[in-house]
């Protein structure tokens, strides 16, 4: 019988290793910020916030959270940080064989009345 728990603690630590990496020279309120949103989207497979916010687990109601994540988005200004961190944290693993798929597409949202363009 695998051991889930065990695996879920190894995945969770690796996530956390590598945000530490790329949010060196955040401070303490950039590096929580970017753990959140990082582990969020992990555990939720999505990028909303209501969805990271019910993946943090937190006693609060989730709006809370989401206000919380929302200002602290707002008022996030280590970009150039966090991007400059990010490829020296992925440079190891880049070479001139490496494939970057980048997708331009508009959002896909099958049950909305009218969409811009």
């Amino acid at each position: 019988m695998k051991n889930y728990t065990k695996e879920a603690r190894i995945a969770k630590a690796g996530l956390l290793g590598f945000c530490a990496k790329i949010s060196k020279g955040l401070g303490r309120v950039g590096e929580k910020l970017v753990t959140e949103i990082m582990y969020g989207i992990a555990a939720r497979n999505s990028c909303q916030l209501t969805e990271i916010a019910r993946a943090l687990e937190e006693e609060i109601p989730v709006i809370k959270t989401v206000d919380r994540l929302s200002r602290g988005l707002q008022r996030f200004e280590g970009g150039a940080v966090l991007q400059e961190n990010y490829l020296k944290a992925v440079q190891k693993h880049v070479d001139d064989t490496t494939i970057y798929p980048i997708d331009n597409s508009d959002l896909a949202k099958p049950y909305s009345v009218a969409m811009e363009a």
